[in-house]
């Protein structure tokens, strides 16, 4: 005597390991969509709150490999990056910038024009030093501050001290009115009639520190592991639906 049992699988076991792969592909995109938000959202108001502005924070980028969410897979990426590394990456640590040439860091202030930026919104870069100089025709008159408030001139009280960079622009408005009237044969120049105008250019400084700002190492470990958590939800929940 013997006994036989038979057992066979009903439906199309294709179609349900198609859906149960379409379904998997689903989760995981999900996950990789909030995990894109939840990144943006830290990475940005990071950078927000340090104070650095709403600009810098949107430096900050997301993408999920494969970009399109028509192509059905298991394992997507989301890549975080910065399209401004240099700052982002000094700002996460204390750091000290030397100048690479001479003796000081030229730091522009608000009077220096930007490379391109006549009526624009200001994104590009201020011009450095040599350009001033050449394009108002004049060095750059460098003095310091004074202990007093007032100034020092050119010395050896220069050592050690933040010095300032400025042109005088009532020599430009000479220029100017000279230039449109004729100089007969013989003229001397116009004389100063009126006292220099001092516009800061420049800021000199010997060294810069940047302290720590920015937290975003920790915000890709936090992002790290949420991940391991978010993904095999995201998954078992899509593999849950009806």
């Amino acid at each position: 005597m013997s006994l036989q049992i038979r057992l066979a699988l009903q439906g199309d076991l294709g179609k349900f390991a198609h859906q149960t792969h379409l379904r998997i592909a689903k989760g995981a995109r999900t996950a990789a969509e909030k995990q894109l938000a939840r990144g943006k959202l830290a990475l940005r108001g990071d950078v927000v709150a340090a104070g650095l502005g709403q600009r810098l924070a949107n430096t900050w980028r997301a993408e999920i490999y494969p970009r399109s969410a028509s192509v059905r897979t298991h394992s997507p990426a989301v890549v975080f990056r910065s399209a401004a590394p240099e700052i982002v990456t000094a700002h996460a640590a204390t750091t000290v910038i030397l100048p690479k040439r001479g003796a000081y860091l030229a730091i522009p202030t608000e009077n220096v024009p930007r490379r391109g930026a006549r009526g624009g919104r200001g994104q590009a870069s201020r011009w450095t030093p040599a350009e001033v100089e050449a394009r108002y025709g004049q060095k750059l008159i460098i003095f310091a501050p004074g202990k007093a408030g007032g100034f020092v001139g050119p010395g050896s009280q220069f050592a050690g001290r933040v010095l300032l960079g400025a042109i005088d622009k009532s020599l430009n408005r000479r220029r100017a009115r000279f230039a449109k009237r004729k100089r007969k044969v013989g003229e001397p120049p116009e004389a100063r009639t009126e006292p220099a105008f001092l516009s800061i250019m420049f800021i000199f400084v010997r060294q810069v520190t940047l302290r720590k700002r920015l937290n975003w190492p920790r915000i890709f470990r936090d992002l790290e592991e949420g991940w391991a958590q978010l993904f095999p939800a995201e998954i078992a929940a899509a593999l849950a639906q009806d």
